[in-house]
């Protein structure tokens, strides 16, 4: 059974590839992909075989090009989710420091890990859009 964010997410991403030179049957796929635990889990959910989406992962270029965006796409709304966090992380971080009692490991276990993965978030926010500048100039680069 699917949470409401991966529900939510589900409704962006599958309103991004209609129309998009995929079949229903690759759409579907796409939309497994995201949550299922496997290849083969994700055949399944999507009534598509094995072999037919192992082989569209492995050569359909444009079923390849779609999962990437789409993941891309999921990955910066979660970056995004986890920046909005950021200031309340570093305020419980301060309330913790400030304890006459000690810090709550728990607690201060969280909040490390929500910091990080922030960081970690930026980090691949970052060399993604560099990534597509480079990609972006070496097209330029081809037309001359």
């Amino acid at each position: 059974m699917k949470n409401s964010s991966t529900t939510t997410l589900t409704a962006i991403n599958s309103s991004n590839v209609r129309n998009d030179g995929l079949t229903p049957s690759q759409e579907r796929a796409i939309e497994a992909l995201l949550t299922a635990r496997s290849i083969a889990a994700a055949a399944r959910e999507a009534n598509v075989g094995e072999s037919t989406l192992r082989r569209w992962l492995r050569e359909d270029k444009n079923f390849q090009r779609k999962l990437r965006g789409i993941r891309e796409e999921s990955l910066s709304h979660a970056a995004l989710q986890l920046q909005n966090g950021v200031s309340k992380a570093v305020g419980t971080l301060y309330d913790l420091i400030g304890r006459d009692k000690g810090v709550e490991p728990g607690r201060a276990s969280l909040v490390r890990t929500a910091l990080e993965y922030a960081y970690r978030a930026n980090v691949y926010s970052d060399v993604i859009e560099r990534m597509k500048i480079l990609e972006e100039n070496q097209i330029e680069a081809a037309k001359q």
